[in-house]
């Protein structure tokens, strides 16, 4: 059953929101899909939906361009530093998802030097559980923490400001919370 105009603009502006296109096809879409979409069969939609945008794959935007993942060309281009793997894996991979794998490899935008393969390396492992038994010691020097002694108020407040700068502001709120206290140190009022 066609559906009346005002579901058609409503779905596929949700589409092109889901899918970051760019706001200007939607009128291309209401023309190509006028009689295409069902407000009873939502499965029919999207597969409506889906189709006219594997037609258009040029309004995909480039952060959701996804190739599959080289693994032989990556281990060429971040695991031994070679620049002309490195360019083919541009090409290859577009702006956005070259970047994003390079960070998972840990190498260098600026040099060749090479970086460690996601997920394999045990000192990785070793370092995930050195976390671990550091958040057990963390509350003895947390200066959120009530039973720690200063010299002075100045001196946990110089503390507190460390603690900031050094992990942020969103970790040291959970550390303060953790202590019934805000950020400056004060302890809460309770509700």
């Amino acid at each position: 059953m066609a559906i009346n105009k005002f579901f058609n603009t409503t779905r596929i502006n949700a589409f092109i929101v889901e899918k970051k296109l760019p706001p200007t096809c939607a009128i291309d879409m209401e023309l190509a899909l006028l009689d295409a979409l069902d407000e009873d069969d939502e499965v029919k939609n999207v597969a409506a939906l889906e189709d006219w945008l594997q037609q258009r794959p040029h309004l995909v935007a480039p952060e959701n361009r996804r190739s599959p993942v080289n693994i032989a060309l990556e281990r060429a281009a971040f695991g031994q530093g070679n620049a002309t793997a490195r360019s083919t894996l541009f090409r290859e991979y577009g702006e956005y998802q070259y970047a994003e794998r390079m960070a998972d490899w840990g190498a260098s935008p600026r040099t060749l030097r090479p970086g460690r393969e996601p997920g394999t390396s045990t000192e990785e492992v070793v370092e995930k559980a050195e976390k671990i038994v550091r958040s057990d010691n963390e509350n003895a020097n947390n200066p959120f923490n009530p039973k720690k002694k200063y010299s002075s108020d100045q001196a946990r407040q110089n503390e507190i400001g460390k603690f900031i700068t050094f992990f942020g502001t969103k970790s040291a709120a959970a550390a303060a919370k953790k202590f019934g206290t805000d950020l400056a140190g004060r302890p809460l009022r309770p509700s």
